[in-house]
Order: structure tokens, then sequence, then C-alpha cells
């Protein structure tokens, strides 16, 4: 499920399975219809997580599990670290954005185990999944999250293109750190967080 129809298209054209365009706050099936739920980095980007989180717990039937992913924090080590860290060193911080949740409000364990423990689920677990996106150019990690991401594009392209330019450099100077065999493997790490629906 996807609230953008040009996903769920794209979606539909490489994978074999049923997609739906919907709301993740008001999910669009029935009490008890599943036998798990999962959302992929999803919850980061709803005006009300819990809500979110609220909505799988309904749909899925008791003892069924729920898990969801979310990045794990900016860190000197790892990609979102070098991005971030470049922005704030050139950036300026104070340009308007509108309104927005905070991308690692769940980054952390103790966040994610309050997350899923207010939702009422039982034997919460937290995994952390480290990976990794492989990159042939040191540019590509820059481009990548500025075409894909909602809050660092923003941030960025609401700079001077002097400042943009100073940003773009800082990250690709810092992409050496992570090359290895002729590519860039950047660390990218998240934390999974499950739990079971109880029994009614």
């Amino acid at each position: 499920l996807d609230f953008s129809a040009a996903a769920v298209a794209l979606a539909r054209d490489r994978v074999d399975a049923e997609f739906h365009e919907g709301d993740a706050q008001s999910l669009p099936f029935e009490d008890h219809s599943f036998d798990a739920a999962v959302c992929g980095f999803g919850l980061i980007h709803l005006p009300d997580a819990a809500r979110g989180l609220a909505e799988m717990r309904r749909v899925v039937r008791p003892g069924g599990r729920i898990a969801v992913s979310v990045w794990e924090p900016p860190a000197s080590g790892n990609g979102f670290g070098l991005v971030f860290g470049s922005i704030k060193a050139h950036a300026d911080m104070t340009v308007d954005l509108p309104h927005g949740p905070d991308f690692f409000q769940f980054s952390e364990e103790a966040g994610m185990t309050d997350l899923l423990a207010c939702a009422g689920l039982w034997e919460v677990q937290l995994t952390r999944a480290p990976q990794h996106w492989v990159f042939d150019g040191d540019h590509a990690l820059y481009d990548e999250l500025l075409e894909s991401s909602v809050r660092a594009r923003g941030l960025i392209l609401a700079q001077t293109a002097e400042v943009q330019a100073r940003i773009r450099n800082a990250v690709i100077d810092g992409m050496g750190s992570f090359r290895t065999a002729g590519v860039y493997r950047v660390p990218m790490p998240a934390l999974i967080g499950a739990g079971l629906k109880p029994p009614p």
C-alpha cells in the first residue's frame, strides 16, 4: 500500500503481487484481515505514526506479528551522518520549510520500544540491521538522497547555489572513507521493531 498512484503503478509493473493505493493512517481493510503486517521505512513519513501503527494492529489477527523498520540515526560512520553532517556544516538551517515529522524520531531503541509498547504489542523485539548502499561513483549518495528524500532535499534546495555546491563537495570528499574494491560501500543501518498483537 502507498499513497502515491505512481509508486503503486511502478510496483505493479515490477512485482507479481497485489498493491493498493491508500492512506496508511486509514487502511482500506477489514479488522483481523492479515496474519502479519510490515511497514518498511514508512512510519517515519506519517504525520501521526501512532495512528499508522494502530491501523496495522487493527487489520492483523490476534496473535499476528507486526514489524516496522526505520533508519538508524546519523553517525560519523554512516551515510546519513555524512550527508547531514555536511548540510549542518555549510547550510543555513533557519530556512523556512513546511512542518514535517522528525525523520529519526524512532531511530533509538528507547523510542522504538515506547512506540510499539504504546500500541499494545506484546513480546516486543528490536533488531539492528547492518546494510550498505553500494555505488560506483563518489557523487552517487548525494544524488540519490537529493532525488529520493523529502526533508533533506527541501533543505538543500532552499540554499544558494554556492552553498549547495559546498554541501555536495563535502559529501563527495567524505565518500573516500567508504571506498573499497573499486566501489563505495556506504553503511545505511536500520532498526527493526516487532511485536505480537495480543489475544482479545
